[in-house]
């Protein structure tokens, strides 16, 4: 079965680049008759705004980008979010919980797995060691990084420690991309990066992979920034003997002058959107064609022929601009378009 996931984090506003990313994923799913998982990767408690996990999901739900699993009712009031007027009734959560920040032992018994089979060890560096660190290999004009200083040294268990990667010597990893084919990487520019830091919170490079592995996720569908960290998490699925899945990288999604969306090229998030007057059914038109073109070369068209005609083949490895200019005229057409109820609901 097709499983694929939206894994945003609660720091802020639902920004359109992950709308873009969640409608892929929704699409690829839909389509194939699979499950679209809503995920929670709140692991950066330090960041974390207090009812964004609720804002995200009232953002999901006004969009139509509905989750078969996700988070439920009590997940969402273990870690203090409100849950009033959201619409869990359906949502299952076999494989949750859908929250990171609730699966913290699940982590610890990965991050020990890998350190019992030499793959991983304990770090007691210092913050302060670090920047130390960091500072002495500055004025060498050496490449700045983790010298693996703990690598050799038996940090007991029962001390403050985070938990690193060994990497290998001239580590060198060749990753299949459905949108960009094969990439190959050397020596990426992580030194043995933290998988579980001292807080007991993993990072990201080993939740991500623990977590669509343990979710059985077929495809993930992320943004482009995450491609330089991409051979790390193709190496631990080596280590941990799982079978991978699709990886797809997306394109940036630009602005109408050529450079990466953001606030000075107008409103970049669904609340802003939305309280302009625009359609759910606008918005995601829109988006359906920054990195993806119709077969027929429609620009204009609803929700369902989008799912009917997607395909990661046809999403492009170059970056796409978001018209909002298109974006209006798709606004007016898709108004015109609305029975008189669904006008009056607006």
């Amino acid at each position: 079965m097709v499983r694929t996931r939206f894994a945003p984090s609660p720091t802020g506003s639902l920004h359109i680049g992950g709308v873009r990313t969640a409608l892929y994923s929704w699409a690829l799913a839909k389509k194939h008759g699979g499950k679209f998982l809503l995920r929670i990767e709140d692991t950066d408690q330090e960041r974390k705004i207090p009812g964004t996990i609720h804002f995200i999901i009232t953002e999901l739900q006004w969009l139509g980008l509905n989750f078969d699993e996700g988070p439920t009712t009590d997940e969402l009031k273990a870690v203090g979010e409100p849950t009033e007027g959201l619409n869990l009734a359906s949502i299952t959560s076999s494989y949750g919980p859908f929250i990171q920040s609730l699966r913290k032992e699940i982590y610890s018994t990965y991050a020990e797995e890998l350190i019992e089979n030499g793959y991983a060890y304990r770090c007691d560096c210092t913050p302060d060691m670090l920047e130390r660190e960091r500072r002495e290999q500055t004025l060498r004009r050496e490449k700045p990084g983790y010298s693996g200083r703990c690598r050799y040294r038996n940090v007991p268990k029962d001390s403050p420690h985070a938990v690193r990667l060994k990497l290998p010597e001239n580590f060198t990893v060749t990753a299949d991309d459905a949108i960009r084919g094969k990439i190959r990487f050397e020596n990426p520019p992580l030194r043995d990066p933290v998988l579980l830091k001292s807080d007991g919170f993993p990072t990201y490079h080993l939740a991500v992979v623990v977590d669509d592995h343990l979710m059985q996720i077929s495809h993930v569908l992320r943004g482009e920034e995450w491609i330089a960290t991409f051979p790390i998490h193709w190496y631990l699925y080596d280590l941990f003997g799982w079978s991978k899945p699709v990886f797809a990288h997306l394109p940036v999604i630009l602005g109408e002058d050529g450079k990466k969306l953001s606030k000075r090229h107008g409103a970049v998030t669904t609340a802003e959107l939305r309280d302009a007057g625009f359609l759910p059914q606008a918005i995601l038109n829109s988006l359906c064609l920054v990195g993806w073109s119709h077969p027929e070369g429609k620009e204009l068209f609803e929700i369902s022929e989008f799912v009917e005609h997607f395909s990661l083949e046809r999403v492009h490895a170059s970056s796409g601009i978001l018209s909002f200019p298109k974006m209006l005229k798709f606004n007016h057409e898709h108004i015109k378009a609305l029975e008189p109820p669904e006008f009056l609901g607006y």
